[in-house]
């Protein structure tokens, strides 16, 4: 038959001889496509009255006359995470099905403004007539094949997409000529191909295994990856078989949470034991600290898996496979199509590969995975709203969650961006955004719940001061570990313990330390002797805040801060010919810190601020309520029995310039309160 299709105008010979140069192969995630209603219809395809008893595998579900909106958004994510039973009815299935299936569907607007949907069920196994109508909302019906199985499924697929209208396929033609250019191949037969070698391909290379297995199916003419390239199968089955990529893994690293700012480790703390199912992604400003955040979020993992199953020593901790997560850091987001992205953050659900210029990745189901992106949109921000008191107390506070996405919105793909695909990434990844101001927190969740945001006030870097030098001596080729590297990796190893087992409570932290110069954008050398003020809080914060009365406390500081100056006088050469006069730094006594906050992390609100939006409400206790906990708490904990110095004494630095010094006399250094 030539020219266009009409309905009822051609006999099913004249369809077997359109689809005789063509294969028909299922794929595992479905492709959707969207047109006007198509020139075939439901009484076009080859069907028969469903039988009264018996087995069958496949089928098809008509129903006619819907009046309701198509919620095509639901129908994508569902059928992307393969959560069928979330489609609403009648568009998916009428009871749970059991066991690996195919399902196509197409939804045709009618005349009359309603609608009618056709579902294509394919089992690979054959199941009672009586389970296939449980599944079926409307009337099912079972196809007339006619003693060509082969041909017939193609014919089926052939009017199926004739029909048009949205339609959701689990299937692709391919033409049976010898080969097509790599160019010409859709994204469905690349995955197709890829689960083939997966699926068939040899794990070794005994007696030349891999290479017999690759010359005949890149030469069989039935073979999914026929005419592929043999070098491209070669290095996917490698990968397969050494459970690897061909990324460089890392396997030396200077830094460990201890080094990491109080306030991003809290926010990690209750993230820490879905890291498993659930991937890590870091919004935000360059030179924040992103990158050395999910390095030592990956070595604390692989240490901790490392240790749990007892092969300390003989396996190095590293960037790769479930002892090695992997990081994405500092790619070009936007230009991974969310296939690509949903892939590599759906963490516990999937082994997945992936097809690069270079070959193939291939992403081990459980292995923690993190991405660093510093795509957003700063203008997007909702305008601060907060009193300057409770800003700088680092009170918590919400925004809507449409305002978070608008942030996100230039780190998504344009070509196939839409609501269902980035709440689908959503679903899988924890993400934390950091602007100029503020900290936003969303753990991974379907829920379009408000976020949670942490004021950073003027302290924006991820890292604590000292560890930023470490940072950067390593970064500039630097090879020695700092000196006190072993403790942090004890200290870390306890706290992973504790968070790894879903323990948050009394968890130890190390308080942050903010620079604050009001009067200069940079720091100048001062003859006045440097108090060590970072060693003094770190050995007398559990101190300060059980102090009995204002005056005992104020004692305790005192006497802190002046045997540190007196033990550690300065060593910085002044600047300027006449010699500085000597001035006090004003240090207030911890007990005051209580004064602007209540027991239950209430603040006094000087101002009249717009209304916020509502906090989440759930009946059992979330990640957000969890975090939240954690954020309000009264005070730091010390960081524990291990007495780490700090500052100039901290070791991490391996050169004198390269020391962060802590200011002049002009600067006030305050231990951070998260509330």
């Amino acid at each position: 038959m030539s020219g266009e299709w009409v309905s009822g105008d051609f006999n099913l010979d004249d369809v077997k001889k359109a689809v005789d140069n063509l294969k028909v192969y299922p794929i595992d995630m479905h492709s959707f496509h969207e047109s006007s209603s198509g020139p075939l219809t439901f009484a076009d395809l080859p069907t028969l009255d469903f039988p009264a008893g018996g087995k069958i595998k496949c089928f098809v579900d008509l129903v006619p006359d819907v009046d309701s909106d198509v919620p095509k958004a639901i129908i994508k994510e569902s059928l992307q995470s393969k959560t069928y039973e979330d489609i609403p009815a009648p568009f998916g299935m009428k009871s749970k099905a059991t066991g690996p299936f195919k399902l196509d569907i197409a939804i045709m607007l009618q005349h009359n403004g309603k609608h009618t949907v056709i579902k294509v069920f394919h089992f690979p196994q054959l199941m009672k007539v009586d389970v296939a109508r449980g599944l079926c909302y409307g009337t099912p019906y079972c196809f007339n094949w006619q003693g060509e199985v082969k041909t017939m499924k193609k014919c089926i697929h052939f009017v199926f997409e004739r029909l048009g209208g949205f339609q959701c396929r689990q299937h692709v033609f391919r033409t049976s000529e010898e080969g097509k250019p790599e160019n010409e191949r859709s994204q469905e037969e690349w995955d197709f191909g890829f689960d083939f070698i997966e699926q068939k391909g040899p794990r070794e290379n005994i007696k030349n295994r891999m290479l017999r297995w690759v010359t005949v199916q890149t030469s069989c003419k039935d073979s999914p990856i026929f005419r592929w390239p043999p070098v491209l199968v070669e290095k996917s089955l490698r990968n397969l078989a050494q459970d690897g990529v061909l990324a460089q893994v890392h396997t030396s690293w200077c830094l460990t949470l201890y080094d990491i700012d109080v306030r991003v480790l809290q926010a990690l703390a209750p993230l820490f034991s879905s890291f498993s199912e659930k991937a890590l992604g870091l919004f935000g400003e360059p030179g924040a600290g992103k990158t050395p955040v999910a390095r030592s979020v990956a070595m604390a993992l692989s240490r901790y898996y490392i240790n749990r199953i007892g092969q300390q020593g003989e396996v190095e901790p590293s960037f790769r496979q479930i002892l090695r997560p992997d990081i994405f850091d500092d790619g070009t987001l936007p230009e991974q199509p969310f296939k690509k992205l949903k892939a590599f953050t759906d963490v516990g659900n999937i082994e997945s590969m992936s097809k690069e210029r270079w070959g193939a990745a291939k992403w081990v189901k459980g292995q923690p995975r993190i991405y660093c992106v510093n795509d957003y949109d700063r203008n997007a921000e909702p305008k601060n709203d907060l009193p300057i008191l409770s800003h700088r107390q680092g009170i918590i506070s919400y925004v809507a969650h449409k305002d978070f996405l608008n942030m996100l919105e230039p780190a998504w793909c344009p070509k196939d961006k839409n609501e269902a695909n980035v709440m689908a990434v959503l679903k899988r990844t924890h993400i934390l955004l950091n602007t100029k101001t503020f900290l936003y927190v969303r753990p991974a969740s379907e829920k379009e719940t408000p976020v949670l945001r942490i004021p950073l006030d003027d302290k924006q870097d991820f890292l604590h001061l000292e560890s930023r030098a470490a940072y950067d001596y390593h970064r500039k080729g630097g090879t020695e570990m700092p000196k006190d590297f072993d403790r942090k990796v004890a200290w870390e190893t306890e706290w992973m313990e504790k968070v790894m087992k879903g323990d948050l409570s009394g968890l130890k932290y190390r308080c942050t330390i903010i620079k604050k110069n009001v009067f200069s954008d940079h720091v100048t050398p001062s003859l006045q002797p440097q108090l060590d003020l970072s060693h003094a809080l770190v050995k007398n914060v559990s101190n300060l805040f059980e102090a009995p009365n204002p005056s005992s406390a104020r004692s305790d500081m005192e006497k802190s801060t002046s045997s540190d100056a007196q033990s550690k006088p300065s060593t910085e050469a002044s600047t300027s010919s006449d010699a500085r006069p000597s001035k006090k730094v004003k240090m207030e006594p911890g007990i005051f810190r209580t004064l602007t906050s209540s027991q239950v992390g209430g603040a006094i609100d000087l101002d009249s601020s717009p209304e916020k939006p509502p906090r989440p409400s759930v009946v059992e206790q979330s990640l957000t309520q969890q975090l939240e906990e954690i954020m309000q708490q009264d005070e730091i904990p010390n960081p524990g029995s291990v007495d780490f110095p700090c500052g100039d004494e901290a070791g991490d630095a391996h050169d004198e310039e390269d020391q962060l010094s802590f200011g002049d006399d002009m600067d006030v250094v305050e231990q951070e309160d998260i509330h």
